[in-house]
């Protein structure tokens, strides 16, 4: 970082010789001090008046603020000087979310030899008589802040920064203060800067611990300090404390500073302390979990209590001769049911098995969700009504009582947008083509195609991949659709370019894969259960043309060769095995359901 008193960048020749002149200089950031223009204020750059300006930067998890200050010169009122420290004073205070807070600028002031107990400067200087004033001592006791320039050891013609018109007088007055004293490795004079101005250029070199930030963010807050009341003051002052004075100005002074001191800690009150994070129920029911787990007498049945209400229930959906009445993943639980009040019965008892080890329901998360054909009134537990939705989110994906998957369509793309957008600055900077495809590949492709193994793969949905994925496509390579009209470009050079997955064939393979986990277990999971599973012959299908099935694209790309779906590396014990799976689909969908462990004959394989 750099600070330099440019005086004027008015016009484009000084603002290119300045330029010019740092093309020399190491820095990434530099701060010119001269009287700035109208006040403005953005989202990371502000303008708050005619002498301070502020930039903030986030470096990853980290932020760092810069002010750049240009304070009255010394000819100039103490009362204009102390203003514009107050003011800076209140900028630097404001900033005070930012971890890493710098101000560089021309102060106009000199800091002078150390003083006994003075730990905010260092013991280094260049002139003997600091400020008469002392307002930059104030200015760093009442930020809490440390001048950088004073802890480094220089030779004196590296220290100063100013010389008069004549050249007969040097002073350090351009300064660098910042809030965390370890924050700075050197602060230097960079000697023969090619730049028409009276000051030289200062710069000082800014380190960043992500450790010590990681353990500052986190440690114990300190007991909150008591504030002080104002009309228990003045009551204090006025009515109760009885004042004593005397003749000897000294001792008058030192009676009414211990007389206001008194006054101020009968007026001191404590903060009112935030409301606690857990309430005393939820403190009771760890508590009682606590005492349950660690008790060496509790039986087996005890244990699994909560697991055993969803476990022994007889109500829920009927799937093959077995009752399908939940689904669970860690603390989400789905409860399924044929009519309301059957639901409402398996909730109450969930909700007090629960209750026995510590553990409730949260009522503002539970949603209701049925279709047209289910009855029963309205959902109650505990004489709260649950709140009716039409589509909620299940690890990661939203499901809807139509079965329409648009909106979830919009999520992915959404989520690929996101992922894109964390690794852009990388790929705009990798010239590899392929390890920039791999890379999105790998970051960007699955969350584009997040749970894609259990869609329908209509048109709609592949119009809508192919689509989206192509914008991504596009972004990567830097064109757009303008350029490409006017290039006579099509999506398939594109592709050339990019060397990027078909989106279409990823979600082919990876439905193509689950098929097989799915059929392949013995261990009599629900997901194969499901999957299997066909409804009663008496339902009658309703008329107009059947909707695309999940089982069609796997039967779809089944039917394949092997030269399509690249699978010509593969051996002939793989292709086997693919067969076998396939062949127990087609066995399962003619005989209704039921599990036949055979594989193909000999003859067939070889077809």
């Amino acid at each position: 970082m750099c600070s330099l008193n440019t005086r004027t960048l008015a016009s484009d020749a000084s603002l290119a010789t300045l330029e010019h002149a740092l093309d020399g200089a190491h820095y990434d950031i530099v701060c010119a001090h001269l009287i700035l223009g109208p006040k403005g204020e953005k989202k990371n750059i502000g303008v708050l008046s005619h002498r301070l300006a502020v930039i903030r930067f986030r470096l990853g998890r980290s932020s760092l603020s810069v002010i750049s200050a240009y304070a009255p010169i010394t000819s100039s009122s103490l009362e204009e000087r102390q203003a514009f420290f107050y003011e800076l004073a209140s900028l630097y205070d404001s900033e005070k979310k930012h971890f890493y807070r710098v101000i560089g600028g021309d102060l106009n002031v000199r800091v002078g030899p150390r003083r006994d107990g003075d730990y905010r400067t260092g013991p280094f200087h260049s002139d003997q008589d600091g400020d008469p004033d002392d307002i930059l001592r104030d200015f760093l006791s009442l930020t809490r802040s440390f001048h950088a320039n004073s802890f480094f050891e220089k030779k004196l013609s590296e220290r100063w920064t100013w010389q008069s018109p004549g050249g007969e007088t040097l002073h350090e007055i351009d300064h660098i203060i910042i809030s965390r004293r370890w924050m700075v490795e050197d602060v230097s004079v960079v000697k023969g800067f090619p730049f028409p101005s009276d000051h030289r250029l200062l710069r000082a070199r800014i380190r960043m611990n992500v450790k010590i930030e990681k353990c500052w963010r986190y440690t114990r807050k300190q007991k909150p300090r008591p504030i002080l009341d104002p009309s228990l003051y003045q009551t204090a002052i006025e009515e109760e404390y009885p004042w004593r004075f005397d003749a000897d100005p000294t001792k008058d002074y030192s009676l009414i500073c211990a007389g206001l001191k008194t006054c101020a800690r009968s007026a001191e009150i404590l903060p009112v302390p935030p409301p606690p994070r857990l309430s005393e129920k939820s403190r009771f029911r760890i508590k009682e979990r606590r005492k349950w787990m660690d008790d060496p007498t509790r039986t087996p049945f005890e244990l699994k209590m909560a697991n055993w209400t969803c476990r022994e229930c007889r109500e829920g959906i009927l799937v093959n001769g077995k009752w399908l009445s939940h689904l669970r993943f860690a603390d989400d639980i789905v409860l399924l049911g044929t009519n309301t009040r059957a639901l409402e019965k398996m909730l109450v008892d969930l909700a007090a098995a629960g209750e026995k080890i510590g553990l409730s329901i949260n009522r503002k998360k539970t949603r209701v969700m049925r279709n047209e054909w289910c009855d029963g009134p309205d959902i109650t537990l505990h004489g709260t009504m649950l709140e009716q939705t039409e589509a909620y989110v299940y690890l990661g994906r939203e499901l809807r009582i139509d079965g329409w998957i648009w909106s979830e369509l919009i999520r992915r793309k959404r989520a690929a947008w996101a992922a894109y957008g964390s690794i852009r600055e990388v790929t705009s900077k990798l010239q590899d083509a392929k390890l920039r495809a791999s890379l999105l590949d790998t970051h960007v492709l699955p969350a584009l195609c997040y749970a894609s193994e259990t869609w329908p793969l209509t048109k709609t949905v592949l119009s809508f991949m192919q689509t989206t994925h192509l914008a991504l496509e596009r972004s990567l390579v830097g064109v757009n659709l303008h350029t490409m009209r006017d290039t006579g470009t099509n999506s398939t050079d594109i592709r050339r370019l990019s060397l990027l997955m078909d989106p279409i064939d990823y979600m082919r393979r990876a439905k193509h894969r689950w098929a097989g986990h799915v059929l392949g277990r013995e261990d009599d999971r629900w997901s194969t259960r499901v999957t299997q599973w066909f409804p009663p012959s008496d339902l009658i299908r309703p008329p107009g043309r059947p909707p695309a099935r999940w089982r069609h694209s796997i039967e779809e790309y089944a039917r394949m060769p092997y030269c399509v779906v690249g699978r010509t590396t593969r051996s002939t014990a793989s292709r086997a095995a693919y067969r076998h799976w396939t062949t127990r689909a087609h066995a399962i969908e003619k005989t209704g359901g039921i599990v036949i462990h055979a594989a193909p004959p000999a003859d067939q394989l070889s077809n």
